[in-house]
């Protein structure tokens, strides 16, 4: 078997290429976001958020796979503004990229997990040997394999997956194996990026309901919109020095994620030729574990593929902020937005028209100097500003008071009824 590790940022329609993929008999598309190991060799100081490289250790014969996969049972929290989501995706009757959908039959067996992890890890001789290894006793454990018919493909998805520190030896390490990059257009990045700031500012978290009005929203203005911004542009600049690699087979595929909602038929034929596999009609509808997923885009739910994600951006983003996005940005996204491709090709244009490229490639080059600069390009991007206390904030306290009110029910759940119904914020 071989993998396809989808490699964005956040927001930018990674999940829903996986999800895509699901339902493809040659495909086995993981339920939870899945990357490579946070690197915390360089910089102790590194906080787990998007920007954080991460990297494939060196082989060693003697790993012990359950604690190099982090396997061991986990413990969850259902306190009150503790909750936390679970590392393997699956709960009693519960998914964590179900965000909308009311109750999943399913189950996922630990004991069986850690059993057959270790059996099938036990002697392998190799990265691409351990990793199958990995992903051969997850997908068995997981509805007694009901989501895994001998695929050609296990895929994998990390919305921190971009700032993987070596991408030659994921080529190096994974032979037949590929590396998809979504580029999803500034606009709609950010108007989702500032919703999901905004709900946590307004106490609903990343629970599916209740949420803040749009307006409220729209009025809201404690977070860095300059940063986010930034954080955009770093990863554009990522991508094209990526793309200068010219890693072999073209294995590095980079796509606009609009381009896949408006034409995902014709995007996923020119995927299925990529990797070599029959285009089927599956390919076009997003499932989870077999079941139509309902996504977990921050405007509710959607039937099927949803064509104009970027399309609520007005409602959230005021004009003021709209004219500075495209005042810092006009080069770089007048140029992708002419590109009408599916495929996307930065390689051959001009350094000048990318954001602080020259001391990106001199930092991306060794480890230590990598992990500062994202370190400092992504620091406090999700973090709310410090300001006097104001009307929104009033309006923000008794909301949170409302969230709180509105989730007790589940919360009692949880305590009488575990396993029964949608257990936890996703």
């Amino acid at each position: 078997m071989d993998f396809v590790f989808i490699a964005g940022i956040n927001r930018s329609g990674g999940s829903l290429l996986a999800r895509l993929f699901d339902g493809h008999k040659d495909f086995a598309s993981y339920p939870m976001e899945v990357g490579f190991k946070f690197d915390n060799t360089s910089y102790g100081f590194l906080d787990k958020i998007t920007g954080t490289p991460t990297y494939i250790p060196d082989f060693n014969e003697n790993i012990n796979p359950v604690k190099y996969f982090d396997a061991e049972k986990e413990i969850i929290s259902y306190k009150w503004g503790e909750e936390t989501s679970g590392k393997f995706g699956i709960r009693k009757n519960y998914l964590e990229k179900a965000f909308y959908e009311k109750f999943i039959e399913t189950d996922f067996n630990h004991e069986l997990y850690v059993k057959k992890l270790n059996d099938y890890c036990l002697g392998v001789k190799s990265n691409q040997e351990l990793f199958e290894g990995k992903h051969k006793a997850y997908f068995e454990s997981w509805d007694n394999g009901a989501y895994f018919k001998n695929p050609r493909y296990v895929v994998t998805h990390d919305s921190g997956g971009l700032f993987l520190s070596d991408f030659s030896k994921y080529f190096d390490e994974f032979k037949n194996s590929y590396i998809l990059l979504p580029i999803r257009d500034c606009i709609g990045y950010i108007a989702a990026e500032k919703t999901r700031i905004a709900r946590r500012f307004f106490g609903s978290r990343r629970f599916s309901k209740p949420l803040p009005p749009n307006f409220l929203i729209k009025k809201f203005d404690a977070y860095d919109l300059n940063s986010i911004i930034t954080t955009w542009l770093i990863s554009i600049s990522r991508i094209k020095l990526l793309q200068e690699k010219n890693f072999s087979k073209d294995r590095l595929i980079t796509y606009k994620f609009e381009k896949l909602v408006e034409e995902p038929s014709n995007s996923m034929k020119i995927l299925s030729n990529k990797l070599k596999v029959n285009y089927e009609d599956s390919l076009v509808s997003p499932t989870l574990c077999g079941k139509k997923w309902l996504g977990n885009s921050q405007q509710g739910k959607n039937i099927g593929i949803n064509q104009k994600p970027n399309q609520y951006y007005s409602k959230i983003l005021r004009d003021d902020e709209i004219n500075f996005i495209k005042n810092r940005i006009k080069d770089i996204d007048i140029i992708i937005q002419e590109k009408k491709s599916f495929e996307v090709n930065l390689k051959d244009i001009d350094d000048k028209y990318f954001f602080d490229i020259d001391n990106q490639r001199k930092a991306s080059l060794k480890a230590n100097t990598w992990s500062l600069y994202c370190s400092l390009g992504y620091s406090g991007f999700r973090k709310l500003k410090l300001a006097k206390p104001n009307s929104i904030s009033i309006i923000a306290y008794l909301f949170s008071i409302f969230v709180m009110i509105s989730h007790f029910p589940r919360l009692l759940k949880q305590r009488l009824l575990p396993g029964l119904g949608k257990q936890n914020y996703t």
